[in-house]
């Protein structure tokens, strides 16, 4: 080989390897969710509250909220031109709405939100959401995975919302879903769930082959349940017409 083919062999060679050792860098960041959330990038691009005694979170007309699993509830809004998000509290009970300037609704149909909301929620809260769309995380460690309760009314729910399908293993302990009112639940090859309690009336669950140990379900009326592989016979399924 000629001593030019070799250097340009051994810069390639060199710029590959810097390439992967990025890669995998970049994927161990994610894994520890040290890259996505990490608090000096919110502090920058992010106004933050911490509202106190909360036992229940009802989220209305978010296009799109992501829920991140914590140990102390935290709500971070976005900052831009775009205000459009806002919340209060009411007793016990956290609100988050979605209002434009000019009075529309942040509707649950544009599925992608004009201004990013999340919401870090600890175990035994439950979500109350109307014309939403929710993109839960679960955790990296499934020693460390949480239990999520969801009420959804015309919204959906989907553990990688939009383009966050990464291929980073992410674990749920229990899940619990009553979805009504053309709703809908979304998961994916790489999400792990111990179980899945849920009721579909008029509404849908797809389980895009991610592993599931235990399905308890309850379908009535018009609605549609695809599952594969091992879940078909790890379900329990009650049909009510």
């Amino acid at each position: 080989m000629k001593t030019s083919n070799k250097i340009i062999l051994g810069i390639l060679l060199v710029g590959f390897g810097s390439l992967m050792a990025a890669q995998l860098a970049l994927h161990k960041k994610i894994e520890d969710n040290s890259y996505i959330t990490t608090p000096i990038y919110e502090d920058m691009f992010y106004s933050q509250y911490n509202p106190i005694g909360i036992k229940h979170v009802y989220i209305y007309n978010i296009a799109a909220c992501k829920i991140f699993p914590a140990d102390t509830l935290k709500l971070a809004f976005e900052n831009g031109v775009v205000q459009y998000a806002k919340y209060n509290v009411a007793g016990d009970t956290l609100r988050i709405t979605g209002v434009y300037a000019q009075g529309a609704p942040g509707g649950f149909r544009l599925y992608r939100s004009s201004q990013d909301v999340r919401l870090y929620l600890p175990t035994g809260i439950p979500v109350l959401a109307v014309n939403s769309n929710i993109d839960v995380r679960g955790t990296t460690k499934q020693s460390s995975a949480r239990n999520y309760s969801f009420d959804l009314n015309n919204s959906g729910i989907d553990s990688r919302l939009n383009a966050y399908k990464d291929s980073v293993h992410r674990y749920f302990d229990t899940i619990t879903i009553n979805a009504h009112h053309n709703s809908g639940a979304y998961f994916y090859i790489c999400d792990y769930v111990k179980t899945l309690n849920i009721t579909l009336d008029t509404s849908v669950i797809y389980d895009n082959y991610a592993p599931i140990g235990q399905i308890n379900l309850v379908a009535k009326r018009k609605s549609t349940v695809v599952l594969s592989g091992d879940n078909l016979t790890n379900l329990n399924s009650t049909i009510i017409k």
